[in-house]
């Protein structure tokens, strides 16, 4: 592995923060250069330009986000139910989310209308994200925590919107201990308890 390759980690990671603290219209190569320390013909020898680095950072966060559900389902004795919820919950009380909502969902909102490239990428990412949740609440199902007769890609619609809606609510600048209280609730009142 070259040094400039090395470095493509730390610059996703670096520019993922700008992004997401002022948004993609409100970042230039000149502040991703600034932030990461690497000149402007690296970073477009490495990514194509800025919405080259836009898109690795879109991919990283949607990566690190099913990662995080993945782990959680992986505990030992961990309920399916209980990770997802958990999953969600505990991204909520992620500093970045708190201060910037979610990337996703400002991106879905401030850039997607304008941009067929942006939009199609969110639509792809947004697909992987509810199958990844179905595929889990199925889990949940034959584990007895949902109905067997619920419809799992309604719940998971219902998950997503749940997601996209602290997102927006974060970025307004709600308390996150409000946010997280309803979105708990949210998800107790989709548990199914068996009588």
């Amino acid at each position: 592995m070259n040094s400039s390759s090395a470095k493509l980690p730390f610059i996703v990671e670096r520019a993922t923060e700008l992004f997401w603290r002022n948004g993609y219209e409100g970042v230039s190569i000149e502040d991703i250069v600034k932030e990461t320390g690497v000149n402007r013909y690296a970073l477009y020898q490495s990514f194509g330009g800025k919405k080259g680095i836009f898109f690795a950072c879109i991919d990283g966060y949607c990566e690190d986000a099913k990662m995080h559900m993945l782990d959680l389902l992986a505990e030992p004795g961990k309920k399916a139910f209980d990770a997802i919820r958990e999953s969600v919950v505990e991204k909520l009380c992620d500093g970045h989310m708190v201060d910037a909502g979610c990337l996703m969902t400002t991106t879905a909102v401030d850039i997607a209308p304008k941009d067929p490239e942006v939009a199609e990428l969110m639509q792809s990412h947004t697909a992987e994200l509810k199958a990844m949740l179905q595929a889990s609440l199925s889990r949940a199902q034959a584990e007895g925590d949902i109905a067997p007769t619920q419809n799992l890609a309604s719940i998971s619609e219902i998950i997503f919107s749940l997601i996209v809606s602290a997102g927006v609510q974060a970025r307004m600048g709600l308390p996150h201990e409000k946010i997280r209280a309803d979105v708990d609730a949210a998800f107790c009142s989709l548990r199914y308890f068996p009588s």
